[in-house]
């Protein structure tokens, strides 16, 4: 398994593993919720959901957020006033084993 997060231009978050994987044209029977859920947290925040997968090829799943998140002002500041993505750097090509 494996994370990948980059926070320019926009936060991109990439996790994926190498199991089995699946075809994601297939659809799921209602008792699978996890899929509806997250593309629904998604939406709601103006992100973008891209699950990635083939039989026999792992998956990856792709969550890209807004560049200014739906209701935030522009100038967002974290602590100290600082620029929220200055506040807590991250290599754009950071890999993060799970």
């Amino acid at each position: 398994m494996s994370v990948e997060v980059w926070p320019w231009p926009q936060w991109r978050f990439v996790v994926g593993d190498d199991g089995c994987g699946f075809d994601p044209s297939l659809q799921p029977d209602e008792t699978h919720v996890g899929q509806r859920i997250m593309a629904e947290r998604a939406r709601q925040i103006g992100a973008r959901l891209e699950v990635l997968s083939r039989p026999g090829c792992g998956t990856q799943v792709v969550l890209e957020l807004p560049a200014t998140p739906a209701g935030a002002a522009s100038n967002a500041t974290g602590a100290g006033g600082q620029n929220a993505a200055a506040a807590a750097p991250v290599r754009p090509d950071a890999v993060i084993p799970a």
